[in-house]
């Protein structure tokens, strides 16, 4: 089950309460011969005591009720609900990347050596170290290198390693052939809170190696984005996992791996989480792709290219939900998930195709819808 969000309510008794109200009362306990007019020595006396009691009912007191809950608190406290339940935030992890280098044979690359990509406009430099010495040959030599600091932004592309921090005497070029790989940023507050909310609301409920005990479990592996859960067929205990991950692509193989090992322990059977005679198969989602084309008509305030960025992420999020869910996309709703984007004003309903069609797309089990940058093809135009 997905945890359940509900809008917070103030309780009765801390409504209403504000400045004017609370000095209201104040000014009227006055006995009747007490000067009460704006200005006077009563009024300018009482009227800093309701300016703090009003900030202290709407902000403290309203803040130390949100906090006993989860769905509500403050992202300060929310780590600690999880601590709560033994649940932790997932971390951030370093991207890696294969670099080779060439030079003067024999010359030495320390581990531990700087090399970065070049600061692009408005985007800085990512560093990365070289994970063991090497001794440059003939022929170009190749490293793991692993980004300074953890996140998805050393997912960097191919090419673009190319600066040493410091120079080395004999080393003569260097360069990543294929992208970065495996970054992946800290767990959102989102993201944990749902998880948070969703365990605290499934407490009383029996599972025992349940669909949702096998989706918590690997929702608690960093890099893991949606979950889908089969059963076995005709009693067969087999259990079958298709992941994507925190990006929004189907996982990687590491990442299956990693939620295998979480789930199963082979290094220590005592720790399992599944049940004995479980078995279980791990495999990363198949991406169904969704292109979508439209005319829009926007309100000036946004420009194109960042409409088809927020987009794609509502797209994004409504994929690993409702449409994994409902096993399609729905046609109507990618028109209503455009209109929900920033300064659109309307689209034109004879422009919206998705993969050239208005029919919806199926999503087998298994299978994770996919729309990219390039597959969003919005026009803007007019609409009458």
């Amino acid at each position: 089950m997905a945890a359940i969000m509900k809008e917070f309510v103030p309780p009765p008794f801390l409504q209403g309460e504000t400045v004017e109200s609370i000095h209201a009362r104040m000014m009227a306990s006055l006995p009747a011969d007490i000067d009460r007019s704006e200005g006077g020595f009563p009024w300018d006396y009482t009227r800093p005591t309701a300016n703090e009691k009003a900030e202290y009912v709407n902000y403290n007191l309203i803040n130390t009720i949100r906090g006993i809950f989860a769905m509500w608190c403050d992202p300060f406290l929310l780590d600690y609900h999880a601590d709560k339940w033994g649940m932790k935030r997932r971390a951030a992890v370093q991207a890696k990347a294969i670099l080779k280098m060439t030079g003067n044979e024999g010359t030495e690359i320390p581990a531990g050596f700087v090399v970065s990509t070049a600061a692009v406009y408005n985007r800085p430099s990512i560093s990365f170290t070289t994970d063991e010495a090497v001794k440059l040959s003939e022929e170009p030599v190749s490293v793991t290198i692993t980004a300074v600091d953890a996140g998805a932004d050393g997912n960097v592309g191919a090419h673009t390693i190319i600066i040493v921090d410091t120079p080395i005497k004999g080393l003569a070029t260097i360069d990543n052939p294929a992208p970065a790989f495996g970054g992946i940023d800290e767990e959102s507050d989102d993201s944990l809170r749902e998880r948070v909310v969703e365990y605290e609301q499934t407490q009383g409920i029996s599972f025992v190696g349940s669909y949702i005990d096998y989706k918590r479990w690997a929702l608690e592996v960093t890099g893991v984005g949606a979950v889908q859960v089969q059963g076995g067929e005709n009693g067969d205990c087999t259990v079958k996992l298709t992941l994507t991950g925190s990006d929004g692509n189907p996982a990687s193989e590491e990442i299956c791996q990693d939620v295998y090992d979480h789930i199963m322990r082979p290094d220590d059977p005592s720790q399992r989480l599944a049940s004995v005679c479980d078995l279980l198969i791990v495999k990363p989602a198949t991406p169904v792709k969704v292109a979508i084309t439209a005319t829009v008509e926007l309100d000036g305030t946004v420009l194109l290219n960042d409409l088809k960025e927020e987009f794609r992420l509502r797209l994004e999020d409504y994929y690993h939900t409702d449409a994994i869910d409902e096993n399609e996309v729905k046609y109507t709703r990618i028109g209503a998930i455009l209109l929900e984007c920033s300064g659109v004003n309307d689209y034109a309903n004879e422009t919206l195709t998705i993969n050239g069609g208005t029919t919806n797309v199926p999503v087998a089990t298994g299978e994770i819808p996919m729309t990219t940058i390039a597959e969003i093809n919005l026009t803007e135009g007019t609409v009458t």
